[in-house]
């Protein structure tokens, strides 16, 4: 009886894990191969006597794999990978009907600053109100000083001004000094922390001086248009794919889109009645309608009649084409453009999807575009921002230069 419960009760969770690959678009061949590995992972629990769920890990999961390979005379590098694919899928859509499932990584032992990152964490967000964002690149600073201070063998109370100083007189030694500014604003913000919590007695954060820089004293790299337009070329738009990457990059080269904002619209934002695109600012959350450019419009229909999965649930408007078919983050979209950048022998250090938006605000400006509607688009709160885009339309500029003596 007690086998036939748990054959009925796997065979329930089996039937709904399916649908759940189906309603994600898992291909039914890439769903036939999976539930192979998964019966097969099924029969070696079953011999050790262990329940499968309960012990759905990546660890245990490459001990069945190696155990299989050695016994099929496999590969087992291959067999570890096929594993790992099919049965975190298993555990993801597992935790989707509502099982428990376990970790597919246990989390690792607690770091060595964790409790005071923690406070830190904490008091930013509680009492400063800064994001999440801000916070970890925060983090990167304060563990960098706070390893220096364990090298040393110095606790946190004993922090005098004169270890703040010797320990940015070494890191100036391998840094710039715009980076080093950086690094002394982080800091400041960690000592007025300690100061607030009781760790320090005195406020030191008022005398942490940081180097002289001039705000905007290099130019930004801006790629030339006829690169851009070199670029939108370049990219295949016979395949789905292609279809994708054209619409992403020529939303950032025509409206100056950054990276965040692209990969941000929902299939709503799109209003094909009124011919209008809506874009909500990720950093100041303002929303700004735009009007849908003809040749935008055509990539977009493109985009979502022949390219764009039509199984996935995600309503975001460009979603990854490989299962499941969900967003993706500004990283993945960066290696696209780079990768489209060689191609065509733009230098890839000075390419990103923020250099098309430089490239977008820096041609408007040379066209004598009114500083105050490209600062709209742009979404700047205030019109000067824009002022470093004047800087890079050097043609513009020569028409405004006065003649030497």
């Amino acid at each position: 009886m007690g086998t036939l419960q748990a054959q009925s009760k796997h065979g329930r969770l089996r039937a709904n894990i399916v649908q759940v690959w189906r309603d994600r678009g898992y291909a039914e061949a890439t769903i036939a191969n999976y539930l192979k590995c998964v019966e097969r992972y099924r029969s070696y629990c079953l011999r050790l006597g262990v329940e499968e769920i309960g012990c759905l890990t990546r660890r245990s999961v490459e001990r069945f794999a190696r155990a299989y390979a050695r016994r099929r005379g496999r590969d087992a590098d291959q067999c570890i990978e096929e594993a790992r694919s099919s049965l975190h899928a298993w555990a993801r859509a597992a935790a989707l009907t509502g099982l428990r499932v376990p970790d597919w990584v246990p989390p690792g032992k607690p770091g060595p600053f964790d409790a005071e990152l923690a406070l830190y964490y904490e008091f930013g967000r509680r009492w400063r109100g800064v994001k999440s964002s801000t916070l970890d690149r925060e983090s990167e600073v304060i563990t960098r000083f706070l390893k220096w201070l364990r090298q040393r063998r110095q606790t946190l109370s004993s922090i005098t001004l004169t270890t703040v100083d010797e320990f940015l007189i070494e890191l100036a030694h391998t840094s710039a000094a715009v980076t080093l500014a950086g690094v002394c604003s982080r800091l400041r913000s960690f000592l007025r922390f300690l100061h607030a919590t009781d760790v320090l007695s005195i406020d030191l954060s008022s005398c942490v001086a940081a180097p002289l820089t001039r705000r905007h004293a290099r130019l930004p790299p801006v790629v030339p248009w006829r690169d851009v337009c070199r670029l939108l070329r370049a990219i295949d738009r016979r395949t789905a794919l292609g279809k994708r990457d054209y619409a992403m990059t020529l939303l950032m080269a025509a409206y100056g889109m950054g990276g965040a904002e692209v990969l941000a619209l929902r299939l709503d934002d799109i209003n094909w009645v009124s011919g209008t695109l809506r874009v909500v600012r990720p950093k100041t959350g303002v929303e700004t309608i735009l009007p849908l450019l003809g040749q935008v419009g055509r990539a977009l229909a493109s985009y979502l009649r022949n390219g764009r999965p039509c199984r996935g649930s995600s309503r975001a408007l460009f979603v990854r084409h490989s299962v499941p078919h969900v967003s993706f983050g500004v990283d993945a979209l960066r290696v696209r453009m780079q990768r489209y950048a060689a191609t065509v022998g733009v230098p890839i250090r000075f390419f990103s999807p923020h250099a098309l938006r430089r490239s977008h605000a820096s041609r408007q400006i040379a066209t004598a575009a009114p500083p105050k509607v490209v600062s709209d688009i742009l979404g700047h709160d205030d019109p000067r921002s824009i002022s470093v885009y004047a800087r890079v339309a050097t043609e513009r500029l020569r028409e405004v230069c006065l003649p030497l003596p």
